[in-house]
C-alpha cells in the first residue's frame, strides 16, 4: 500500500505533471480502465514528430503515459546533452523511450540499441518504424557484457527486470543468449568516441563497463547514465568497487539531488537510482553541471 501511494505521489508531483491534477487523474483513471477493459496500446508524442507505443501490459509503459518522461531529468539531459552529429549508446534499451529521446536531437549521428527480449525488440523496432527513424536507430538483438560469446540471461515475467543470471540459483531459470562487449563492437563499426552511453541492465553494470574498459582507458567515452539497483547489491556491481575501478580511469560518479550534482564515493545510497558517470574533464563537466542546474530551475 506504501508503494503505492508513493508511486501515485511522484505521478502527480512529476515536473510534467505540476499544475494539472485534474488531467493527470483522468489519465490514470482511463488508462486502467484500458488496462483491464479494452487493452489498446497508447501512442504518445515524447517530443515533436517523436512518437512512442505504450502497451497496457508493461509497467513503464504506463508511466510514459501518465508522465510522458517516467525519468524526467536523465531523459531532459539526454535531449539537451546530445547534438546532431553525436554517437548514444543504449544498453538495455526496452522499447525505446531513450532512443527515441536521443533521435529528437541527433540527426546526422547515430544511435546504437541493445535490447536482448525480442518481445522489446518487436516493440522498439515499431517505435523507430512509426517515426521513420530506420537510418538513425540501429537495433541490436544482443545482450552486453564484458565479453563476445553466451551469457546466461534470466527472462523476467516482467520485461524491465530481466538480466543476465549472476547468482547460481538463477542459473536453472536462465537461457543462452547471445552477448557482446562495446570494445568489441566499436572496432567493428570503427566507431572512435560514444558522447553519452545509458546503461540499465539491472545489476550487470560492471559486467557491461569492464566490456568498455578500452574506450575507458582512452577516454572516449564522454557521459555515462547508469541505473544502480538497490536490490541488486549482492551482484557484481556491488561486490567490485566499481567507483574506484571507474575512477583509476579518470571518471567521476555523481548522483543527481535537489541541489545539483553530487560526487559519491561508494554506495551508501540506499534506493535504485540513475548516476550520472562524468569523464574527468573541466570543460566537459562545465557543460553537463550547466544543463542539470538549468533543467533543476525548472
Amino acid at each position: 500500500m506504501k508503494n503505492q501511494i508513493l508511486a501515485l505521489s511522484n505521478i502527480f508531483s512529476h515536473p510534467l505533471n505540476k499544475g494539472n491534477f485534474i488531467k493527470t487523474l483522468l489519465k490514470l483513471i482511463w488508462w486502467k480502465i484500458n488496462q483491464i477493459t479494452f487493452n489498446i496500446p497508447c501512442t504518445i508524442e515524447l517530443e515533436k514528430n517523436i512518437l512512442c507505443i505504450c502497451y497496457p501490459n508493461s509497467s513503464y509503459g504506463s508511466l510514459i503515459v501518465y508522465t510522458r518522461y517516467p525519468v524526467y531529468y536523465e531523459l531532459m539531459f539526454t535531449k539537451l546533452f546530445l547534438k546532431s552529429n553525436s554517437i548514444f549508446f543504449d544498453v538495455g534499451a526496452g522499447f525505446g523511450d531513450y532512443s527515441l529521446v536521443a533521435a529528437s536531437s541527433i540527426k546526422k549521428g547515430k544511435i546504437y540499441s541493445f535490447e536482448p527480449l525480442n518481445e522489446e525488440i518487436k516493440r522498439l523496432q515499431q517505435n523507430i518504424k512509426i517515426n521513420n527513424l530506420e537510418k538513425i536507430i540501429s537495433v541490436n538483438n544482443n545482450v552486453v557484457s564484458n565479453t563476445n560469446g553466451y551469457v546466461n540471461f534470466l527472462v523476467s515475467k516482467v520485461n524491465e527486470m530481466s538480466h543476465i543470471a549472476l547468482q547460481k540459483t538463477e542459473l536453472k531459470n536462465s537461457i543462452k543468449k547471445k552477448s557482446v562487449s562495446i570494445n568489441n563492437f566499436v572496432k567493428k563499426q570503427k566507431i572512435k568516441n560514444i558522447n553519452l552511453l545509458k546503461i540499465d541492465v539491472e545489476g550487470a553494470e560492471y559486467k557491461v563497463l569492464k566490456g568498455a574498459n578500452e574506450l575507458l582507458k582512452k577516454q572516449k567515452i564522454d557521459v555515462m547514465i547508469v541505473e544502480f539497483n538497490s536490490n541488486q547489491r549482492n551482484n557484481d556491481s556491488y561486490r567490485v568497487s566499481l567507483i574506484e575501478y571507474l575512477e583509476n580511469l579518470n571518471y567521476f560518479t555523481y548522483s543527481l539531488e535537489k541541489n545539483g550534482l553530487v560526487r559519491i564515493k561508494d554506495y551508501s545510497f540506499v534506493k535504485t537510482r540513475n548516476l550520472f558517470i562524468i569523464n574527468n574533464n573541466k570543460t566537459l563537466f562545465k557543460r553537463v553541471n550547466k544543463i542539470i542546474n538549468k533543467l533543476l530551475l525548472h
